[in-house]
């Protein structure tokens, strides 16, 4: 006891003197925000200051400050704060100079951390919104360079749409959201609707009765796309329409393309796009959901988890969700106290495998890209694998691939899950799992860890799930149990059992010499 109490006391003392040096390495950041606060207020109507708090490890203090950072852009993973705590503080501890690899990615915490405490890391995800929330927290982008470009988004002035005979036809970007009572022209602060009525709520109250914008389409195309699979099967998650852009009036989809337009559509999932374009692309998609007729009066983020409208519903402005979108990006630290060197490309892997990098951020099925990383040269991995079907990563986040133009169906073919729709059982999500699995084992070196975090909740599957390893050639060396106390409910489950979890530590098995 007395041993482990000395441990603990030395670990403080090594958090606050790392704490003192990330809070020098901020001063320089807090300088830009003291200098341009009043260019920032032209742009926003706002300034921003930004508090530098210390920077701990995950904790409960720090957990906090993670959670600001995942409501930048809604992902539906569950949040393994504490399990990634309890990995790098109580099982591996040291990682300084280690490659850890998270395989499964999703938005990036694991990784993350594993770089605040120096190492580096390989990142893989399927899922394109997955990896540009990744990306965009890991490589944070220059303040400066955001603010030109919201600003050129934010100076448009008329809205280009498509008028009834086809010609591009143009109307001033304020009054879609305007509206006369009484002969005066009063600022919409959204619109109600029930059903197909629709009523206009002022910003002094007055609510008016009024209609979707008819006299004319988007001109730049929106996506385009079913909530079916090409083979015939909605979406699971399908519940009102059948097509993406029928979830949007008229109005927010003519001012949704132009925004789009303005920020330029990426040009691939992965690469060759700067930080601050991939970050004003991450903070358009974040908010397409409060743009929808899926926002509910008085709610938050996609609280429900399928594509459903509510009977009662309402419609914002875009521009005014965009704008406090980054008004919140803005005001965040980076979440690094130092910048990384990354790499999006799988031709980067051998140069942080050799130090010259300090991340890949890979988009992309790990089955394959797996492949690409010499055998034995892992020290860590750690992950939070997709667990059945307890969340239904890619056809939830279709809403926002879509319009990635990053052919947002063929994802799913290599997605890990248990799916119907997809024609995928809890046997061939196992299948899929030993795949990848073995993958793992053949990069991770000989004397490395893989750490999974279990989350499920079906004692039987769980037992399955464990067996998976041990077919793809680990032995299970320990397991760890523990309580998510920052996790919120998802779906329809026993609460208390939703948050517990497990991780199982594995390691390579050796062959006897006899």
């Amino acid at each position: 006891m007395l041993g482990s109490a000395r441990k603990r006391a030395k670990r403080r003392e090594e958090l606050n003197a790392e704490v003192q040096v990330s809070k020098r390495s901020q001063v320089k950041y807090f300088s830009f925000y003291a200098n341009h606060s009043s260019f920032i207020r032209i742009i926003f109507k706002k300034e921003f200051y930004n508090s530098f708090n210390e920077v701990l490890y995950i904790g409960d203090a720090n957990i906090s400050d993670l959670q600001r950072y995942s409501r930048i852009a809604r992902y539906w993973g569950r949040k393994v704060y504490e399990a990634t705590e309890i990995i790098f503080s109580e099982i591996v501890r040291d990682v300084k100079e280690k490659i850890v690899l998270d395989p499964f990615g999703g938005a990036g915490c694991i990784i993350l951390e594993a770089l605040r405490r120096g190492a580096r890391g390989i990142y893989i995800d399927i899922n394109p919104y997955a990896y540009l929330i990744a990306r965009v927290t890991t490589e944070w982008f220059n303040t400066e360079k955001l603010l030109r470009k919201a600003e050129v988004v934010f100076s448009r002035k008329r809205l280009a749409y498509r008028g009834s005979n086809g010609s591009i036809k143009y109307i001033e970007r304020d009054k879609l959201y305007t509206i006369t009572v009484n002969g005066v022209r009063k600022k919409v602060k959204y619109y109600e609707w029930r059903d197909d009525e629709c009523w206009a709520v002022t910003i002094d109250g007055k609510k008016v009765r009024a209609s979707d914008f008819t006299g004319g389409e988007p001109y730049y195309s929106p996506p385009y796309y079913m909530f079916w699979y090409p083979w015939g099967e909605p979406f699971d998650k399908k519940r009102n329409y059948d097509w993406l852009h029928e979830f949007f009036t008229n109005r927010n989809l003519i001012i949704l393309t132009n925004i789009w337009q303005d920020i330029r559509p990426l040009k691939t999932v992965s690469r060759k796009d700067t930080r601050e374009h991939r970050a004003m692309a991450l903070a358009f998609l974040s908010i397409l959901y409060m743009a929808s007729k899926m926002a509910r009066p008085r709610a938050g983020s996609w609280g429900v988890n399928s594509y459903w409208v509510p009977r009662l519903h309402v419609e914002y402005n875009p521009y005014d969700l965009l704008r406090r979108r980054l008004n919140k990006l803005l005001r965040l630290r980076p979440t690094l106290p130092h910048p990384v060197k990354t790499t999006g490309s799988i031709y980067g892997l051998s140069k942080v495998l050799r130090g010259y990098l300090d991340v890949a951020i890979l988009h992309g099925d790990s089955k394959e890209i797996l492949k690409y990383i010499p055998p034995g040269s892992i020290d860590y991995i750690v992950t939070d694998p997709p667990h059945t079907d307890e969340i239904q990563y890619l056809e939830l986040s279709f809403f926002m691939n879509a319009w990635l133009k990053a052919d947002p169906y063929s994802w799913m073919l290599g997605e890990v899950v248990v799916n119907r729709r997809q024609r995928k059982d809890f046997n061939s999500y196992i299948e899929m799992l030993v795949s990848t699995y073995k993958l793992a084992y053949d990069v991770l070196k000989p004397h490395g860890k893989m750490l999974l975090i279990y989350h499920e909740e079906n004692q039987q599957k769980l037992e399955e799930m464990k067996r998976a390893v041990e077919k793809a050639g680990f032995s299970l060396e320990e397991e760890v149990k523990g309580l998510m106390k920052y996790q919120r409910n998802i779906g329809y489950r026993n609460i208390a059992r939703g948050r517990q979890f497990r991780i199982l530590v594995c390691s390579k098995k050796f062959k006897s010499s006899r």
